[in-house]
């Protein structure tokens, strides 16, 4: 991982520290460059976009089992301390856990994902992606990014944001680099202590082209949402 793209937890919770890459370099200044005072184009312009192609794994993804969830977190935990009840996610119907793991004899779970749904908007959200550290930059992250894809299209879903923060470059890089874009910065997403820097939040969106999708605006937008809480 340290040498690759910073597989990271794409939603921080209280206390957690963030997985960043060894690799950051001062050059990319991302302590000024990611601040509200600038504007999407000129923080696109730098974004590293550095990624390197080592060789592909072969893997195979599918949807987790409770028998996973000891592998899983093993990688998660390689990365920051795992604070979902994974045994959980795998009841609740707007969830998806997805893992990769290695053909042959001696399978071995050397990636995972998390993606909710939230079915007003129709857009998935990329809680959690990990990999494996002895087997980044192989095509794992790739490959679950590409399952939650498919998924997201055969649910008619019609975008997945994933959010990260300022100090992971290597993350941002992977994102852009698997075609999302970035699609806002938010400086109030965090309860950031005042002795603690002040967190930002970057997201970045995967646009699906997912044919006969409304929009929420198209349905009503927020009155429609309102009145099915009133209704509910």
């Amino acid at each position: 991982m340290r040498s690759g793209w910073a597989t990271s937890r794409v939603q921080k919770s209280r206390g957690d520290s963030l997985a960043t890459s060894d690799n950051f370099h001062d050059e990319y200044a991302f302590a000024s460059i990611w601040t509200p005072a600038y504007a999407p184009m000129s923080l696109t312009q730098n974004l590293p976009l550095q990624s390197t192609r080592c060789a592909v794994l072969e893997a195979r993804v599918r949807k987790a089992t409770v028998e996973d969830i000891g592998g899983l977190e093993r990688v998660i935990n390689q990365h920051w301390r795992v604070n979902i009840d994974h045994n959980h996610e795998l009841r609740n119907r707007d969830a998806v856990l997805l893992i990769a793991e290695t053909t042959g004899r001696q399978a071995r779970i050397v990636g995972t994902g998390l993606m909710w749904i939230t079915r007003w908007n129709k857009t998935g959200y990329l809680v959690e992606l990990a990999v494996d550290k002895v087997v980044q930059r192989m095509g794992i992250g790739k490959r679950l990014i590409s399952e939650f894809s498919k998924y997201a299209r055969h649910h008619r879903l019609r975008g997945i944001i994933v959010e990260t923060q300022p100090d992971n470059a290597d993350g941002m890089d992977f994102y852009l680099a698997n075609g999302f874009r970035l699609c806002g910065i938010n400086d109030r997403y965090y309860t950031n202590s005042p002795k603690s820097s002040h967190d930002i939040a970057i997201f970045f969106s995967l646009d699906l082209d997912t044919p006969g999708v409304a929009t929420a605006q198209n349905k009503g937008g927020k009155r429609g949402r309102t009145n099915r809480r009133r209704n509910g």
